[in-house]
């Protein structure tokens, strides 16, 4: 009951005819979900919105030609503006507003300045230091599973008070803290996975998944497993049998959605 009462109060928030849908084979465009989302036997899929832009194309340093690589957090920030403002506005706008106060186009950067992005649309972001509230579950002694599933219910908890139609921007990193110099990746998330009572995987827009699978993918099946854990770890894990959405909760530093109070 619990799940379905989420979903009536989801879908009831969604507006109404939010983009015309992207042709077949596009890469940058909005997606229906329900139809990418590749459900097992006795799941049950709760989503954010009944469609959502994805961001995935490359991303240009202006007229330079040059690729600004690691721009995946610019791609999120497209994703959450486009569905909330129900407009496309696309990454490499986003990166030009970001990059505006630098002067030379060959220097443009990756790294977001989320307050000058949000002043730019008109809305404002609000952050949760997961990384911080992982630590607080370890230090009352929260045994490990138990801190992966937590924080896996509270990333979709915040999809459910935040990012109703828009989506919630979950940040990554290898060393599992904030400001790891670790590897790094930012996604949408868009909705969730449920086994009879139990969230067992979310749903993200992933801009290193190309379109349209990566508008809708499994967090389990996108590139973060690789991303965070690489070739040998990730290996081990799959033959362990380990649940790859909580092993990622082991690396989930942080959460934004766009403000709405």
């Amino acid at each position: 009951m619990r799940r379905i009462g989420a979903l009536i109060l989801l879908l009831c928030l969604l507006p109404v005819n939010m983009f015309s849908f992207a042709e077949e084979g596009a890469t940058d465009g909005v997606y229906e979900l329900s139809s990418l989302a590749r459900l097992g036997e006795g799941e049950e899929a709760v989503y954010a919105a009944e469609s959502s832009y994805y961001s995935g194309d490359p991303v240009y340093k202006g007229k330079t030609g040059r690729v600004l690589t690691g721009a995946c957090a610019l791609h999120c920030a497209a994703v959450v503006l486009s569905n909330f403002k129900q407009e496309t506005i696309s990454a490499q706008t986003v990166t030009a507003v970001n990059n505006m106060h630098i002067k030379k186009e060959q220097n443009w950067i990756a790294f977001v300045a989320w307050g000058k992005v949000a002043g730019a649309y008109g809305v404002s972001f609000t952050s949760f230091n997961m990384a911080q509230y992982g630590a607080r579950l370890k230090q009352r002694g929260v045994k490990t599973a138990e801190r992966r599933a937590d924080k896996l219910n509270t990333l979709m908890q915040a999809l459910t008070d935040y990012g109703s139609g828009v989506g919630v921007i979950a940040h990554f990193n290898s060393t599992g803290r904030l400001n790891g110099s670790g590897h790094r990746h930012a996604v949408v998330i868009l909705g969730g996975i449920y086994r009879g009572e139990e969230l067992v995987d979310l749903l993200i827009s992933d801009s290193s998944v190309a379109a349209p699978q990566g508008a809708c993918v499994r967090l389990s099946e996108s590139s973060l497993p690789l991303s965070m854990l690489r070739e040998k770890k990730l290996a081990a894990a799959q033959e362990a049998g380990e649940n790859l959405a909580l092993l990622m909760m082991d690396y989930l530093v942080s959460y934004r959605y766009i403000d709405r109070n």
